[in-house]
């Protein structure tokens, strides 16, 4: 009897240890303000214009200066095999001279609490070797409390690229809710963005960013992209808090690129993402 007892008590501190994580994570993103992070770096391929994902130039918007061709992408992703924290994202690039435009459409949640919104950037080669940038986006979350929050924000931000094969970035995200009571203190939010990428040859890849978000501590996501022969990639990435890392399986044709995700919590689980991108002429 003491036994079961004893594992009754271990099986409820672990529970109770799970409720409080998953609490945790759904705070982080019930800030739909969201200046929530993907299961994946969205934007470690900006740092490098030789083969730009259009995540990438929607994420760091500076980087939208070097799309080539007109792109669209669907992301999907499942966290910790959590309905509530689904994302979907739907973009669209088109490339302009030395500049490029993006535009994108969100949904994340469920169908009484989510969150959906619509951003579009612009970004722009202002010498051989600087890139600007600035996007504009706003969104609405809805809640169980019959409570809907504005929201409204910019990114704003450069590229520079110091040599052939390295280029360095600094990106400001600001995002405000002038719906709020005046009652609540309603400073906003922030995410500073600092990201390193560099060419190792033309099969490897690999970026460093340092991100930090308002209220949060400071975070490294370093990244590597392997390219296997013509058709296969392999990707290698640490984005925390929310995973202990990830690797995604890429299969890329002359048109499209599909790219499979999986990331790893020890206490969360697992989650799973897809990305699909397509490239017209």
């Amino acid at each position: 009897m003491e036994t079961t007892h004893a594992k009754t008590q271990i099986c409820m501190m672990k529970s109770l240890m799970m409720g409080v994580l998953v609490l945790a994570a759904m705070k982080g993103f019930s800030q739909v303000e969201g200046i929530t992070v993907s299961m994946v770096s969205m934007s470690a391929t900006a740092y490098q214009d030789i083969e730009q994902d259009l995540f990438s130039s929607l994420n760091i918007i500076s980087s939208a200066a070097n799309i080539k061709k007109i792109q669209t992408g669907i992301y999907c992703e499942n966290r910790f095999m959590i309905k509530g924290m689904a994302k979907a994202q739907a973009t669209i690039c088109f490339p302009l001279k030395k500049a490029g435009i993006v535009i994108a459409v969100d949904y994340q949640g469920l169908n009484k609490m989510n969150f959906i919104g619509l951003s579009g950037g612009y970004g722009m080669k202002i010498t051989n070797k600087m890139n600007v940038g600035l996007k504009v986006e706003t969104g609405r979350s809805k809640s169980t409390l019959d409570y809907n929050d504005l929201l409204i924000g910019y990114q704003t931000g450069f590229i520079f690229k110091s040599t052939e094969k390295t280029q360095v970035g600094l990106h400001l995200t600001k995002r405000y809710h002038p719906s709020l009571p005046r009652s609540i203190k309603n400073t906003g939010s922030f995410m500073i963005n600092a990201g390193i990428g560099h060419v190792i040859n033309e099969k490897v890849f690999i970026s460093c960013e340092i991100i930090k978000i308002k209220n949060t501590s400071a975070f490294i996501s370093p990244y590597v992209n392997w390219h296997i022969g013509e058709l296969f990639q392999l990707q290698f990435g640490l984005l925390q808090p929310l995973n202990n890392g990830y690797i995604g399986l890429g299969w890329k044709t002359s048109k499209s690129n599909m790219v499979l995700s999986f990331a790893s919590h020890s206490h969360l689980g697992l989650s799973g993402s897809i990305r699909l991108v397509n490239e017209f002429n």
